[in-house]
């Protein structure tokens, strides 16, 4: 019973990773991506709650009128906007990381070791 749970456990943490490595891939193309799935969705749940143009006009108007615009990049201004969606959570634990980030992150969680796992230490101290 014990090795049949190890062994399920293990295909589950696998097929985790494999899921959290494609979502992290910048080049990964989801299929509700390409048939505008999300999209459809968003507009659904936004319609009734929220007027997103809002977002849109404040874009363009940071485009137009902000003092350095020429210094302004496109993805920061998105990775700004999408840090302050996860911030709005209110949840300390709850960030949004860019891509670059995000994979330095799923490395490090890996949990790969390397060495012969000896520990060092002074005998009755």
């Amino acid at each position: 019973m014990l090795m049949s749970l190890s062994f399920y456990g293990g295909i589950f943490i696998s097929k985790k990773t494999e899921i959290d490595e494609r979502l992290v891939n910048k080049d990964s193309v989801f299929l509700g991506k390409l048939l505008n799935k999300y999209e459809e969705a968003r507009k659904e749940n936004l319609a009734r709650d929220v007027d997103f143009n809002l977002f849109w006009q404040v874009w363009d108007m940071l485009k137009e009128k902000y003092v350095d615009k020429d210094k302004l990049q496109d993805k920061e201004l998105f990775y700004g906007a999408l840090r302050g969606l996860a911030g709005a959570t209110g949840d300390p634990y709850t960030v949004f990381m860019n891509p670059v980030i995000s994979k330095e992150f799923s490395d490090d969680m890996k949990g790969t070791f390397e060495g012969i796992g000896a520990e060092v230490g002074i005998k009755g101290a």
